[in-house]
């Protein structure tokens, strides 16, 4: 009878140090009583087991302002997990159909940056270092957040007393001119991207600038980036990313919110995709390799 022995087995050393390991928390409330008000915590294990705080990368996935498919980028953003981030990849109100008109929307993503600081230990979060990422209505959010750190007027009063401003922002193909394109400004204008903008603001697809009362007017301000940046703002540096082929939100409105921002001496980059659409081949392992330097760049800062 042979006796069975180790010669015949394969060894290999334990993963010590927990590396390329994650640990996923979903469905992490930050506001109470508010089924919506979700977010998933995606985070390096070695935090859990071994300690440690990390930055953190508030990501928001675009949806056209209605119900945020959370895990859609989950691969990009493990990228980030590798590198030694926390990300919070956030949930926020359906504005379709003018049901939860702005600020709903960027009111719950500062509602989220503030829960996160609050709960900073529990999350092993380094609350001095917390940026923003986001893709399209997401970027738009992304951009809003970084513009707007800390305005009384967007604190729903949850975790009131923590800060809601970012260090850093990342915004990828993002509106950031609904006053333009609903207003009749801006000439180059998807159809969806307007239906979409008019229920954000409270509005039909079907109504006229000029019947549009003046709360919705200015609602459309509000949240349009280009109109709402000044030379005398206090903002975080902030990376743009468009495709010039991208045919639902149009390229030239990054060129003009890029060329104001430096024009206003902020702190501003473009990175211009060639032929690159509205998702599909705008992403490249280059381009989300870029997205993740310049992360890492301002995180350590």
């Amino acid at each position: 009878m042979n006796t069975y022995s180790d010669s015949y087995v394969d060894t290999m050393s334990s993963n010590n140090d927990f590396s390329h390991e994650f640990s996923i928390t979903p469905n992490v409330q930050y506001r109470e009583g508010d089924a919506c008000a979700v977010m998933d915590v995606i985070a390096p294990m070695r935090l859990e087991r071994l300690g440690g705080t990390a930055p953190l990368v508030i990501f928001v996935q675009g949806s056209g302002w209605t119900t945020p498919n959370r895990m859609y980028a989950v691969g990009r953003l493990e990228r980030l997990v590798e590198r030694g981030f926390v990300v919070a990849t956030v949930n926020h109100r359906d504005s379709e159909n003018g049901s939860h008109p702005f600020p709903g929307y960027l009111m719950d993503v500062k509602a989220a940056v503030r829960f996160l600081r609050a709960h900073a230990q529990e999350f092993y979060i380094d609350a001095q270092r917390v940026g923003v990422w986001g893709t399209s209505s997401g970027g738009n959010t992304a951009l809003l957040l970084a513009m707007t750190g800390d305005d009384p007027h967007y604190n729903d009063g949850s975790c009131a007393q923590m800060s809601d401003a970012v260090d850093y922002c990342v915004a990828c193909f993002p509106p950031s001119d609904i006053y333009g394109v609903l207003s009749g400004e801006r000439t180059r204008v998807n159809e969806g991207l307007r239906a979409c903008e008019s229920s954000v603001v409270g509005a039909m697809p079907t109504d006229a600038w000029e019947n549009l009362s003046h709360d919705v007017q200015q609602r459309a301000w509000d949240m349009s980036p280009y109109r709402i940046s000044r030379a005398d703002g206090t903002y975080p540096p902030i990376l743009l990313l468009h495709g010039d082929a991208d045919d639902v939100v149009d390229y030239d409105e990054s060129v003009q919110l890029h060329t104001k921002l430096l024009s206003q001496k902020h702190d501003c980059r473009l990175i211009r995709v060639l032929g690159g659409e509205h998702e599909g081949n705008f992403w490249s392992v280059q381009l989300t390799d870029a997205i993740c330097r310049y992360i890492s760049y301002h995180a350590h800062q």
